[in-house]
């Protein structure tokens, strides 16, 4: 099964100087049942100098806490907020 936190997870290899940008916009997800799962923030992945990284957008800080094996803490420290 596909796992969207698992290809974060590697992106985070991949670049470990990652931070994580808060956005404080609606989004949502479709689940694989059509069904829709609606949040009123997101997060992105960004290099240390603030750039995207492709396929780095995800809602569930704790779900990509427990992929990377980290508290959310650790998860946490790397937030910036998206002060738009």
């Amino acid at each position: 099964m596909f796992n969207h936190y698992v290809r974060i997870a590697n992106l985070t290899k991949v670049n470990p100087n990652y931070r994580i940008l808060l956005i404080n916009e609606p989004t949502q997800t479709k689940r694989f049942n059509g069904d829709y799962n609606y949040y009123d923030h997101y997060y992105r992945l960004v290099t240390a100098e603030g750039k995207h990284i492709k396929y780095g957008k995800f809602q569930q800080l704790d779900k990509l806490a427990q992929i990377l094996d980290v508290p959310i803490e650790h998860l946490e420290q790397k937030i910036i907020i998206n002060d738009k």
